[in-house]
């Protein structure tokens, strides 16, 4: 489960119990845990299966001091 997005919003995730964020087109932050970043696409409940198109992303992570 992803939250509340309006259906087509690119949302993330840290790790399995992280608190889902809206990416959008554009996102800058900081991760506040350890984990694997999950990446979904909001969709209408019920209506999964029906979806077509596809998304580009890209992800850049660096450490901080």
């Amino acid at each position: 489960q992803f939250g509340n997005f309006l259906i087509g919003a690119l949302v993330g995730r840290i790790g399995p119990n992280g608190t889902p964020f809206k990416v959008g087109d554009r996102f800058k932050g900081v991760a506040d845990r350890d984990g694997n970043l999950c990446l979904a696409i909001a969709i209408q409940p019920g209506n999964g299966q029906n979806n077509t198109g596809e998304y580009k992303v890209q992800v850049t992570s660096r450490d901080i001091p």
